[in-house]
């Protein structure tokens, strides 16, 4: 069931909440907590009651605790288990014999600042949980579940904006607010595409008038100048955007003019244009699609597919640029140093992945030798990798045959899935054993000797051992 028909069923919002809490042994401190200091009041704040609405397990725990000093708070988080300080009234805490740390802030108010790198907010535990959502950016990120009552609070209307209108504003002037904090214009795209939110009119409007904001120059103190908003967090929103609704995400970034002002390297894209007239950013947008599909997923055991898959094809039909061009572009978007448990980047991986599609369609699967096909096809990065030329030849529209040749990859290593499996029989240690110095002949004689274990003709370790032998003694490289 998709997030927002969840979220719009009879049940009551809170109580579609309180069963989700009910069910969070990562929240199980904050009743002890309240049990302790019977003035304690905790609150569930932020996206993870958004999340909780419509019916998804929040990614991350966002708590506010109210009525309880920052010096009492942090000594009965120490005897329950480990509590980082991340800034001025927000820790990281991870409970003893749990999966997950949250995070727990005391209530907080915005504090004008004339530097667009951050907001500044000042912390007291004596605040309203009302004085905290009025500081918040996005009317569904702007409410609160008590953890004590299971009372939902919403002074700014989140609950309509989610479930009625399905639409995301900020709760105060849009104008003001992005041109306050350009750091939210990319975090919005994200978020309506993630939870699948219309952005509303005059937020677009809004959107698209500040865009150039991302990038704004700012100069430290020393005079040194950096982005207002840093490259790492539009690296982040970006990526998490993508992994949460790709193909829709994309389009927003591109629809809204911010695709020219944070990553103009991808806007090249739409001046590429194929045989049938389409530009690369549509083609692109395509192949994100097939990727996400329920269906191609299905086909190749793909759960969710990995940021690395996604960056992948995010870049796939750059079809003239090189390994290292395409090693450049991906380095510039500043993906790679994106911080977020959620999004688990490999960019060597999305290289190996883009080196070995182009291998591939450029190449003869029936000529590899079987120990090369299996570092090519087995395992997830097998699955991605499949999956990956696959989506690019629906996308492109390819002709018949180069679809023909990928059916018959597939079905090549469905067959050989199970010989992928077994145990090797020799090791490098068992070749340099036989007096061979290590190096890549080691490599070559390991590949042969696997190629003849997955073709069948060697069974067993001693003939492995007779047969490396042999190729020692009276191979290329004796």
């Amino acid at each position: 069931m998709h997030p927002l028909e969840y979220a719009r069923r009879s049940t009551p919002a809170h109580q579609r909440v309180g069963a989700l809490v009910a069910d969070a042994s990562e929240l199980g401190w904050a009743f002890s907590l309240m049990r302790d200091m019977p003035e304690a009041d905790v609150f569930l704040v932020g996206g993870s009651v958004r999340d909780a609405i419509t019916g998804r397990r929040p990614h991350e725990w966002h708590t506010l605790v109210r009525d309880v000093t920052p010096a009492r708070l942090t000594r009965w988080l120490s005897a329950q288990g480990r509590v980082e300080r991340v800034n001025d009234g927000v820790w990281q805490f991870t409970p003893t014999n749990a999966p997950t740390c949250v995070e727990i802030a005391l209530p907080r108010v915005r504090v004008p600042n004339a530097d667009m790198r951050r907001a500044d907010f000042f912390a007291d535990h004596k605040l309203r949980i009302e004085d905290d959502l009025a500081s918040r950016d996005f009317s569904v990120n702007a409410m609160a579940y008590s953890l004590r009552d299971g009372r939902l609070t919403d002074p700014h209307g989140g609950l309509h904006d989610l479930t009625r209108y399905r639409e995301i504003r900020p709760i105060r002037n849009a104008h003001d607010h992005f041109g306050q904090e350009p750091n939210s214009l990319m975090r919005a795209l994200r978020i309506a595409a993630d939870v699948g939110l219309q952005i509303e009119k005059n937020t677009w409007h809004a959107i698209q008038a500040h865009g150039h904001r991302l990038n704004h120059v700012v100069h430290d103190s020393d005079g040194k100048a950096t982005h207002a908003v840093p490259r790492h967090h539009l690296g982040r929103e970006f990526l998490l955007g993508l992994r949460s609704n790709g193909s829709y995400f994309l389009k927003l970034v591109h629809d809204s003019g911010l695709l020219h002002h944070s990553v103009p390297e991808l806007r090249q894209l739409t001046d590429i244009r194929h045989t049938d007239q389409e530009s690369g950013w549509q083609k692109t947008e395509k192949l994100i699609s097939v990727l996400e599909s329920e269906r191609h997923r299905k086909l190749y055991g793909i759960i969710i597919p990995s940021a690395a898959l996604l960056v992948a094809a995010l870049v796939y039909f750059f079809e003239d640029a090189s390994q290292d061009q395409l090693r450049s572009l991906i380095s510039r978007l500043h993906l790679h140093r994106a911080k977020d448990a959620r999004l688990d980047f490999d960019h060597h991986h999305a290289f190996w992945l883009l080196e070995k599609a182009r291998e591939l369609e450029t190449s003869n699967h029936d000529e590899m030798p079987l120990s090369r096909l299996e570092r090519l096809l087995h395992g997830q990065q097998g699955a991605e990798l499949l999956a990956l030329l696959h989506a690019a030849h629906i996308a492109s529209g390819s002709h018949s045959v180069a679809r023909e040749r990928l059916n018959e990859m597939r079905t090549r290593r469905e067959t050989l899935l199970t010989r992928f499996t077994m145990p090797k029989l020799l090791k490098g240690r068992d070749i340099v054993a036989l007096g061979l110095t290590p190096g890549h002949h080691v490599r070559a004689i390991l590949d042969k000797v696997r190629d003849a274990q997955l073709s069948g003709v060697l069974t067993s370790r001693r003939a492995a051992l007779d047969f490396a032998r042999y190729l020692v003694c009276h191979g290329d490289v004796c």
